[in-house]
């Protein structure tokens, strides 16, 4: 999710990140996940999951071939929706710990790359002129209702990463 946000919205600063992945604690406290593993800053998170791909705990078996397989190759037949599937492949795979996609077989050459970078640009460009509604997502939406602020209000924008 950090690396898609970063990709697709702008850049957030070391301080914005780590707030990131500590608001994510209490949904890991709701599916049971160890206490150890609820991070506190993004650098405490890549590490363990590098540590993770580096030792060999997180693997890519047949099954897991099997699912990308299917969403790689895409259950959309209707030629409206192509494009769309298109490019949330574009930004999943983007984003992906390029050691897992060469594990899982999939090609990420230079024009994959390229074409990552010009819609990510793309993405985040029109994010940034768009006005809020198609801009602010729902859950963005509700929390300014619950805690009784106007979307009106300025928007806190992200800081460049020191």
């Amino acid at each position: 999710m950090l690396r898609t946000s970063m990709a697709t919205v702008g850049p957030l600063s070391r301080d914005d990140q780590d707030r990131v992945v500590r608001e994510w604690k209490p949904l890991g406290r709701l599916m049971n996940v160890p206490e150890a593993h609820l991070w506190n800053t993004r650098a405490e998170m890549q590490r363990y999951l590098g540590d993770e791909v580096r030792c060999g705990n997180a693997t890519v078996g047949s099954g897991s071939r099997e699912v990308a397989s299917t969403i790689l190759s895409g259950p959309l037949r209707t030629l409206p929706l192509r494009p769309m599937h298109d490019a949330l492949l574009c930004v999943g795979l983007g984003t992906m710990d390029p050691v897992l996609r060469q594990r899982y077989g999939i090609h990420w050459g230079m024009f994959e790359q390229w074409y990552y970078e010009a819609f990510s640009r793309a993405v985040r460009t029109a994010v940034r002129y768009s006005p809020g509604f198609p801009r602010d997502s729902p859950a963005y939406r509700f929390a300014m209702h619950r805690v009784g602020r106007s979307l009106s209000e300025p928007r806190h924008e992200a800081r460049q990463i020191a």
